[in-house]
């Protein structure tokens, strides 16, 4: 009768099992952890937040902010209202400032 040099309370056996036994109940949850996900629309099909009315002809360009560092640029746009402050100026009512 062959006898294994394992006894049935091995503790380098019973880690190794626990650690197969781990293994396979995490496997799942790390494979779809894994999974690529998927991006979203470019472009929504509604448009939530809407332009002003006349926006085209209304708005001029109030001002351009250029941040190479960031890769980021901004113009900010102004209706007729906004684009007559001075500087150090209150925006007299009625100003909107778009982006």
């Amino acid at each position: 009768m062959s006898h294994s040099n394992h006894t049935p309370h091995d503790p380098k056996r019973i880690r190794r099992l626990t650690l197969l036994a781990l293994l396979v109940l995490l496997l799942p949850t790390l494979l779809s952890a894994c999974q690529p996900i998927q991006a979203p629309d470019v472009a929504p099909d509604v448009d939530r937040v809407g332009f002003p009315t006349n926006y085209q002809t209304d708005y001029t360009v109030f001002y351009e902010l250029d941040r190479p560092d960031n890769k980021t640029a901004r113009v900010i746009y102004a209706n007729a209202a906004a684009a007559s402050v001075q500087p150090d100026q209150p925006y007299p009512y009625g100003s909107v400032l778009h982006n």
